[in-house]
């Protein structure tokens, strides 16, 4: 289920990038993100690691949006 998932996002991402010629520094800030949640899959604590995959999506789509559209206002009516 989570390959059905994340293959198409990371394509997704990747053709973005490549679209965009952005460099893949605007994403290290998730990354430590993405460790964790492999540490709390492998703890074997999957209420913890669900929130906390809910928490990194969210963080995900504003990392997204401050690179994708930097002028876009969010949900809510405030520009970020």
């Amino acid at each position: 289920m989570l390959r059905r998932l994340l293959e198409p996002l990371f394509g997704f991402v990747m053709l973005r990038m490549i679209e965009t010629r952005e460099a893949t520094s605007a994403w290290a800030p998730d990354l430590p993100r993405h460790r964790e949640i492999l540490y709390l899959i492998h703890d074997g604590n999957p209420a913890l690691a669900a929130a906390f995959m809910e928490h990194s999506v969210g963080c995900f789509a504003a990392s997204a949006r401050s690179v994708w559209a930097p002028d876009a206002a969010p949900r809510g009516g405030k520009k970020i």
